[in-house]
């Protein structure tokens, strides 16, 4: 504490490293703007998550990726958490680059993508490829960009609880995307699903990635509970995060 004040006093920031987190120079860092409240943006970033991986799961939860080809989900999905494995890695670097905003947002509009590339793979069987590669890169950001949010805007006594809410909402993506699944497929007699079932969901995750930057507030002008401010440390350089990472 002594030292995170005499570094304010110097008109310096206490904090370095990846994704590191300003708890305070209260005094000098105060934004006199509107002040989001950390739980209402857990609920948004739950919202974003309901759309985007919630319905990813229920449209997976069809088998074979809602395809009639066995070959098609298991290329899309090695894809998938190839390329995620290494992204949500580099999450980090893409994070304090560009920010929150666009993680989320690129991030929900790739599921959107892979939902078109499994429709169509029953023609061209590459694009199972191409969307699990697209998506494997874009739920890496994605979860980089939640999980920080999250561990940000939530305070030791709060942070089970605004998990929990988060973990609600976006599961009940899963549910109501099971249930869509089966009212829009009731009638259907084919191996595969119905295409308004698939544009349905596309545009349900289109809907959610393009809200994200009008429903997400900026993270140093939301408050925590305890009323302390949130503030990551803006990113020097690309060539600096990297070699960070």
């Amino acid at each position: 504490a002594t030292q995170r004040a005499t570094l304010c006093a110097r008109g310096e920031k206490p904090w370095r490293g990846i994704m590191a987190i300003e708890l305070g120079c209260m005094g000098q860092d105060d934004d006199k703007g509107p002040r989001a409240d950390a739980k209402s943006q857990v609920v948004v970033i739950g919202f974003l998550a309901f759309c985007g991986p919630g319905l990813f799961n229920a449209l997976n939860g069809l088998g074979n990726a809602g395809s009639s080809d066995a070959q098609v989900a298991a290329m899309a999905n090695g894809c998938l958490y190839c390329t995620f494995a290494i992204f949500g890695y580099f999450g980090a670097v893409a994070f304090n680059l560009w920010g929150p905003k666009m993680l989320l947002s690129l991030g929900g509009l790739t599921y959107a993508f892979y939902a078109i590339c499994i429709f169509f793979s029953a023609q061209i069987k590459a694009l199972a490829l191409l969307g699990g590669v697209v998506l494997g890169v874009g739920a890496g950001f994605f979860w980089a960009a939640q999980g920080s949010l999250m561990m940000a805007y939530a305070t030791p006594k709060s942070r089970g609880r605004l998990i929990s809410i988060f973990w609600v909402i976006f599961n009940l993506g899963g549910v109501m995307g099971g249930l869509l699944q089966f009212a829009l497929n009731f009638h259907t007699e084919g191996a595969n699903a119905s295409p308004i079932s698939y544009f349905t969901f596309v545009s349900v995750m289109v809907l959610g990635a393009c809200m994200a930057p009008m429903v997400l507030a900026e993270p140093s002008s939301v408050v925590r509970e305890d009323g302390s401010p949130v503030l990551f440390q803006q990113a020097e350089s690309a060539s600096d995060e990297f070699r960070s990472a």
